[in-house]
């Protein structure tokens, strides 16, 4: 378990580059749009849940309307 003031090191980037920060704010801010590019950052990571995926998805598609 982490906790408050324990050193945390980064061992690796993931694919995309896309922080925490931005994949929260594309997923939970409906009102706040991410930039294209961060959208289609977060699709090329493999792992993302079906349920983000089809989130974000959706999101690209009503940005193109």
């Amino acid at each position: 378990m982490i906790t408050a003031g324990d050193a945390v090191t980064l061992t690796q980037r993931g694919y995309g580059n896309v922080s925490v920060k931005e994949a929260l704010i594309a997923y939970l801010s409906a009102g706040v749009r991410a930039s294209q590019d961060t959208y289609k950052r977060l699709l090329q990571i493999a792992e993302l849940s079906g349920e983000w995926r089809r989130k974000i998805a959706s999101r690209i598609q009503s940005a193109s309307q």
